[in-house]
Formats: structure tokens, C-alpha cells, sequence
């Protein structure tokens, strides 16, 4: 929640777009980009391991296993750490302070996209979580789905594999990935608890990181040219 005000003082002071214009794109982002396909398989896959039967006989039993045997053993503890969001707020304090060394836009423009994707990942999964109010497999807390540490790691996956090369992408899913388990080992969350956390973090991850490419491609449409009377402002279009 902090993340969120954060954000929203810095669209207050920075966004030359309306406020109210920039936060529901962004809101909508998981909807109106690419990321839509992704958002649409992984609440089908949450849905589908949510359902009683599969519940049962493949959920229980993942989950009972997992739980008994505790592959990840006491590294879980390196799981729990990275879901709360502490490569998320590494990252973008990381590529902020390279901009105010450099001047260099686009490490400021990728520090906001992960602030951005990592906020508005945390207030969907709060508000998800608020109105589901599904208890915990180890305590009596209702705020079982979907993972938030799940949902955060995936965010943050999301942005890195968007904007970095591939290899960084994949050891950013394979964290992700880990955390996941990290939950389930630590009967800390279902199997559908973590499949809805990725779900989230990956729709807001990618639909504002498509977002972010329609934004500069639309600018890109806009040029200056001399002419006799002086710059002439233009804007290319295809129809």
C-alpha cells in the first residue's frame, strides 16, 4: 500500500497525461493489450485447479506432497523473502539511481514500469483477496488467494523479461517459479493460490509493458520538419 501512494504522488508531480486518464489505462492494461491472452489462460488454469474434483485428486495430492516432503527445505525462507517485493523495489531504486547518474530515460522509464506493474499487482491482490476471503491452509486467516508473494514475483518476472535480454528473463521466472513452490512449501497457499498470484502479477506485468510499447510507437508517429515559416509539427498515420 505504501508502493501505491508512492505512485500515485508521483503521477500526481510527473504525468503530463490527466491522472485519472493515465491510472485507469493503466488499470485496464491486462485487458486492452496482449496481456489479455495470458490473463485469460491463467484465471482458465485457476479455475480449473479450484474446481472440487481437481481439488482433490491432483490438488491435495501436489500440495500434501509438497508439504510432507519439503523439497525446498529451509531455502523457502529465500522464497518468502522474494515475494515481498524486495527484487521488485531493488530493482527499480537500482535503475532510478542510474537515471539521476546518467540521464539516461530509459533507465527511468523501466524503474517506473516496475513500480507501476508491482503496485497495481499489490492492489488488485488486495482487493482479490479482501473479496474472496478464502482461509489459509495453515491458519485461520482469510486471505488465502490469491499468493501475494506469488503475484509479486511474477510482476516482476514480467518486467524483466520484457525489457532486458532473455537470459535475465529466465532467471527472473525461475525465481519467480521458486517462490511459488516456496508457498506451497510452506503450506502457506494452495496450488490455485499461486496459479491466481501469477495470473495477476503477469497481467499487470506484461499488459503495462505492452502498454508502455503502444505509448512509444504512438510517439514515434510524431515529427518535426522545417519548413519556410519556420518547424512544422506533424503526426503520421496509416489508414
Amino acid at each position: 500500500m505504501r508502493i501505491l501512494i508512492l505512485l500515485i504522488c508521483f503521477y500526481s508531480f510527473n504525468s503530463q497525461a490527466g491522472f485519472l486518464s493515465q491510472v485507469g489505462q493503466d488499470i485496464a492494461s491486462p485487458f486492452n493489450t496482449e496481456a489479455k491472452y495470458y490473463l485469460l489462460s491463467g484465471v482458465a488454469l485457476t479455475m480449473v485447479l479450484s474446481f472440487d474434483g481437481v481439488e482433490d485428486n491432483l490438488g491435495h495430492n501436489v500440495e500434501d506432497d509438497v508439504v510432507e516432503d519439503k523439497p525446498l527445505g529451509s531455502f523457502s525462507v529465500w522464497g518468502d523473502l522474494a515475494g515481498q517485493m524486495l527484487p521488485n523495489a531493488l530493482y527499480l531504486s537500482t535503475l532510478y539511481g542510474l537515471y539521476v547518474f546518467t540521464d539516461n530515460l530509459e533507465y527511468r522509464k523501466k524503474s517506473i514500469l516496475m513500480l507501476k506493474a508491482t503496485a497495481y499487482t499489490g492492489l488488485m491482490t488486495t482487493i482479490i483477496k479482501a473479496v474472496v476471503r478464502e482461509p489459509r491452509p495453515n491458519s485461520n486467516n482469510r486471505d488465502s488467494f490469491p499468493s501475494g508473494h506469488t503475484a509479486s514475483a511474477f510482476a516482476f518476472a514480467a518486467v524483466v523479461g520484457t525489457q532486458h535480454e532473455w537470459y535475465w528473463g529466465v532467471a527472473a521466472y525461475t525465481m519467480a517459479g521458486f517462490v511459488a513452490i516456496s508457498r506451497i512449501n510452506d503450506n502457506a497457499h494452495r496450488l490455485h493460490d499461486v496459479a491466481g498470484g501469477a495470473t495477476v502479477g503477469l497481467a499487470y506485468g506484461l499488459g503495462l509493458s505492452y502498454l508502455n510499447v503502444k505509448k512509444s510507437s504512438e510517439l514515434q508517429k510524431v515529427y518535426l520538419s522545417p519548413s519556410e515559416e519556420g518547424v512544422l509539427l506533424g503526426y503520421r498515420t496509416v489508414f
